[in-house]
This record gives C-alpha cells, structure tokens and sequence, in this order.
C-alpha cells in the first residue's frame, strides 16, 4: 500500500485505465485467434470421389449413342455458327464507327469553313449541264461515294456528267 500512496489520483486511475484497456484487447485477441483456428478446420476440404467414367452408354442402344454424337456435332456446327457472325457483326460495327467518325469529320470540316460556304447543291445548274471548264471535286465525289452512292446518282447530286464522276471513280482505285 506504501506504493499505492506515492500516487496521486490521477496517476491511479490512469493505470487503471491502461489494465482495463489492455485486458480488453487481450480477450478480444483470444476470441479472434479461437475464431481462425475454426475457420483452419472448415478450409479442408475432404476429396470428392471421382465420378464414375462415361462408360454408361455402353449398354445404352446404339441408337442413343448416335444421337448422342449427332448432338454434340449440332453444337459444335451452332458455336462454330455464332462464332462467325459474331466476328462478322464485329466487322460490321467497327465499319459503322469509321463511317461516324468520317460524318463526324466532314461535320467538323464544313462548320470550321463557315455558314456563308455554299454546299455543292447550290452550286449546282439548275440545268444539270457543268458551266464550262468546270470539274466534280474528286473529294466531293469520293465522299458521296463513300456513303454508298451509286456513280448517276452522285452525277445528278453534283450536277456532273456521268462519265467524268465514274472517270474519278476510276482514278481513286
């Protein structure tokens, strides 16, 4: 007691505090470390017994067996199937985002140049003869064609001769 007495009250409750505080912790240690040790057990895992080898068809009729084959041929054709239109609408996809990032582009273009550009329909005779010397732009005919416009209807769209729209055509392959 002669110890206790060397202290004042704040110090005593102090250690008291550190005693609660540490026996608190030490039992919650112990319920954490039972825990894993319970948990170890239910981590193994006993062997599953092998299944049985696929020999059971064969006392199956041969019929079953053929269609059996037949089935998994079916499959095989129908993944092989979907595989394929699968890439094909991949191709397909990836065509129609190059297609949007040309609009896109040719958006841009014709919005950098201005409203006060006339487009190539207001240009164009309302006669549908060029004036004289003038030439389809090769740009103008390779984008609408681009698009999948066919060679008359890019002639009547840019107010052009036929033969020089397919003469452009013919130079860009």
């Amino acid at each position: 007691m002669i110890v206790l007495a060397q202290f004042d009250r704040l110090t005593l409750f102090v250690l008291v505090a550190l005693g609660l505080t540490i026996a608190i912790l030490m039992m919650r240690l112990h319920r954490y470390l039972t825990r894993q040790r319970g948990d170890d057990r239910a981590l193994v895992v006993p062997r599953r017994p092998k299944p049985e080898p696929a020999t059971r068809l064969m006392d199956a009729p041969l019929e079953l067996a053929r269609w059996e084959v037949e089935m998994h041929q079916t499959a095989r054709d129908l993944s092989a199937e979907l595989d394929s239109r699968i890439s094909v609408l991949r191709a397909m996809v990836s065509e129609a985002d190059r297609a949007a990032a040309r609009l896109e582009e040719a958006l841009r273009k014709a919005s950098e140049s201005g409203p006060d550009r006339a487009g190539p329909e207001e240009h164009a005779p309302a006669g549908g003869s060029p004036p004289p010397g003038a030439e389809a732009s090769p740009e103008a005919v390779y984008t609408l064609a681009d698009y999948g416009w066919g060679g008359p209807d890019i002639a009547a769209r840019l107010g052009r001769p036929l033969f020089e729209v397919e003469r452009i055509l013919r130079a860009r392959k």
